[in-house]
């Protein structure tokens, strides 16, 4: 039998960025990658009635564009690093994602600040998302696994919050 070794993480450095936000560090050895992970205290349980899925597509949409840039400009930017941009949204959080090299960190956390401070949420990024996010919805009624999956919240919480499913309801969205 092998014998069970403990894993030992790197010490958590808590730091405080100028502008009050609280961060925290945790080295990653020799691996010149940095990992950023903001989350916010929100998501799809705080969805208004009858404005499901309004939470995740915001979240979707801060990926759109922020600051002075827009979706492609955005999306050349994080290709160029090499880097990879993520956004989700659950029931209680928002979850805003980006690795990149560490030596494009400064640039990084600029775009970071851009994406939570200075959303674009042009029109045409909202109707894009929006109907992508409708057809996919209307998609998966043919997915009796995805179905059951959908349902199983709602079995379990009724009309609580957490009984809706995060990414919203047809009705919801067309809201």
């Amino acid at each position: 039998a092998v014998a069970a070794q403990e894993t030992k993480l790197p010490d958590i450095q808590p730091a405080l960025l100028k502008n009050g936000m609280k961060i925290h560090l945790m080295p990653a050895g020799n691996v010149p990658i940095v990992h950023i992970k903001l989350v916010l205290e929100s998501g799809a349980a705080l969805d208004p009635a009858g404005r499901e899925g309004l939470a995740s597509l915001t979240t979707d949409l801060l990926q759109e564009g922020a600051g002075s840039r827009d979706a492609q400009a955005m999306a050349l930017l994080v290709d160029g690093w090499g880097a990879h941009l993520g956004a989700s949204t659950s029931q209680d959080l928002i979850v805003l994602d980006l690795q990149v090299l560490s030596s494009y960190t400064p640039e990084a956390l600029e775009l970071m600040a851009d994406l939570v401070m200075r959303p674009r949420f042009a029109q045409a990024d909202v109707d894009r998302i929006k109907e992508l996010t409708l057809a996919q919805t209307q998609a998966i009624r043919d997915r009796p696994d995805v179905m059951i999956r959908r349902a199983y919240p709602f079995l379990q919480f009724g009309n609580h919050p957490y009984g809706r499913p995060p990414t919203g309801t047809l009705a919801g969205l067309t809201a």
